[in-house]
């Protein structure tokens, strides 16, 4: 059964989603995407998109399930190759993935596995320059050495021990590790983190009207033969309605694009309610991807929200 067909938007970003962990549900602020946020300084603003993925989670399947580990780099990530040669950095090997935020300000948090002085070596002999942060002052005319294509996308760079964060040309590298409240504290953000549980790729949006984050948890790590299973995680203040909507709509409902059904895709849809927020358990279906429920996203084919 052919999973719903996706937009070139969708294939930039989340095209790119298996999953893999175990879930433990409930509103715990522990586990890697918890960390991940944890090393994240809280702004001005509430970021309306949150990316992240597990590498580590697939152990020796890294390299066949390679698009599921790169979720929580979706733009970064399409320059595995080039970061790997030119700036000694490989997403794979990484702890943890998560961005934040649209290009071109997004931030993107590569967490654990690499040797800062051989990353910041790297950069400086391929262009970027400067002292805590370093940029690069891209030239269109140079396409050498695939440095440019990184350029592009992550003009900035910084170093932090065994890991390294990316930035667009306007993202604030400095709020990575920075004292004071992190992205965690938000109360919304830890919410719905806490929902999705060991989620091994998940996508978040915080500042919707209703605030909604969906991620992909079993899979062939865990069990090869199984397809897994998704997780949808909504917040507000009737979550109950709100998690009887969902259960409702896709134990019965359509995609909006498609007319398909979700029991094509999904089945036995199980709610529980803590605090705030309402948490579906979805299984999947047979041959379906395990990373349905990120592909369902991207194409805004989510149940509508009730309201």
């Amino acid at each position: 059964m052919p999973a719903p067909a996706r937009t070139a938007a969708a294939t930039s970003a989340f095209l790119l989603v298996t999953a893999l962990a175990a879930c433990s549900g409930g509103a715990s602020g522990d586990g890697p995407l918890a960390d991940a946020l944890g090393r994240v300084g809280a702004g001005d603003d509430v970021p309306e998109l949150i990316a992240f993925s597990d590498p580590g989670a697939l152990g020796e399947l890294a390299t066949e399930h390679w698009q599921t580990s790169l979720a929580g780099a979706p733009d970064i990530g399409q320059h595995t190759r080039e970061l790997s040669e030119q700036l000694e950095v490989d997403l794979l090997e990484a702890d943890s993935l998560l961005t934040v935020g649209y290009p071109t300000g997004a931030l993107t948090l590569v967490s654990g596995g690499h040797d800062g002085a051989a990353v910041r070596d790297a950069s400086t002999a391929a262009g970027w320059t400067g002292d805590e942060v370093l940029t690069h002052e891209l030239d269109l005319t140079d396409r050498q050495s695939g440095v440019a294509g990184i350029a592009i996308v992550a003009p900035q760079l910084r170093v932090t021990e065994d890991s390294v964060a990316l930035g667009g040309t306007s993202a604030d590298l400095l709020v990575v590790d920075a004292s004071g409240d992190s992205l965690a504290d938000d109360p919304t953000i830890a919410a719905l983190s806490g929902c999705l549980g060991d989620a091994t790729a998940a996508v978040l949006e915080p500042t919707a009207a209703t605030p909604i984050a969906v991620g992909v948890l079993g899979g062939p790590a865990e069990d090869p033969g199984s397809g897994g299973q998704s997780v949808v995680c909504v917040h507000g203040d009737d979550p109950q309605a709100l998690g009887d909507h969902y259960l409702e709509a896709f134990a019965s409902g359509r995609l909006p694009t498609t007319g398909s059904p979700y029991t094509e895709y999904f089945e036995n849809p199980a709610l529980s309610v803590e605090g705030d927020t309402a948490q579906v358990l979805l299984d999947h279906t047979d041959e379906v991807p395990p990373g349905v429920i990120l592909s369902v996203h991207a194409r805004q084919d989510l149940p509508v929200p009730p309201g």
